[in-house]
């Protein structure tokens, strides 16, 4: 199991690398933003790619191609962006 799936199936964030134990599979590690962020963008490029392609470009694989590739790149930006330190603190209002 990759890093970024074994972060995402532990459901922690991890910086740790992805180091496999006695047995070769992943302890975890990895960054499940990033994996959000690429496969966020791989979807809604793919989708705008195919309606600037058809419209725009008059060519269905080459808009299929470039909105995949910008929806790819836009998501892994995004997705490597930590969040600030106190963005997941959870404060309780005292009754």
């Amino acid at each position: 199991m990759t890093g970024v799936a074994a972060g995402w199936q532990h459901g922690g964030v991890s910086d740790a690398p992805d180091t496999p134990n006695d047995d070769g599979e992943s302890q975890g590690g990895g960054n499940p933003r990033l994996a959000t962020g690429i496969s966020m963008g791989l979807s809604l490029g793919l989708g705008l790619g195919i309606v600037f392609g058809v419209t725009l470009l008059d060519d269905l694989a080459l808009g299929m191609a470039l909105g995949m590739a910008m929806g790819v790149g836009i998501g892994a930006a995004l997705g490597s962006v930590k969040p600030s330190a106190g963005a997941d603190e959870r404060t309780e209002e005292s009754p």
